[in-house]
């Protein structure tokens, strides 16, 4: 899992998204456990590279997967859609993590708000603030 992770940490570097989902599918096929970091490398990584895509899909695999999503994969994932200008689409997601949040016990972290807000600003719905 280590060498993975360490492939994965340099593929974000070099933003290298198709081979992070090269390399989850190997773990997948190796049955290799993916946990929630694994996928928030992978997350991240395709939020850099602009694949909002991606970085959804990654969200939604890991769920199907069994791993629990972070707080912080759902606002890698809302990111992305903003950087895209698909502010609906992230203040979608930032529900879904602020839903599943409560259910665990309230991780509730500063950045989900500043997603918020700028979802909001995007969508000129200052109201929702």
């Amino acid at each position: 899992v280590e060498s993975y992770g360490a492939a994965l940490d340099a593929c974000r570097t070099g933003r290298q998204w198709t081979l992070v989902l090269g390399l989850l599918g190997e773990m997948a096929d190796n049955q290799v456990d993916r946990s929630p970091q694994i996928y928030t490398i992978a997350a991240e990584t395709c939020k850099i590279a602009g694949q909002w895509t991606c970085a959804v899909q990654l969200l939604e695999d890991a769920a199907a997967s069994g791993a629990v999503a972070s707080m912080l994969m759902f606002n890698l994932a809302a990111g992305a859609c903003l950087d895209a200008g698909g502010w609906q689409r992230a203040l979608d997601i930032l529900e879904q993590g602020q839903r599943g949040a409560k259910a665990k016990g309230g991780e509730n972290r500063p950045v989900r708000a500043l997603y918020t807000m700028q979802a909001l600003r995007f969508g000129n719905n200052w109201e929702g603030a």
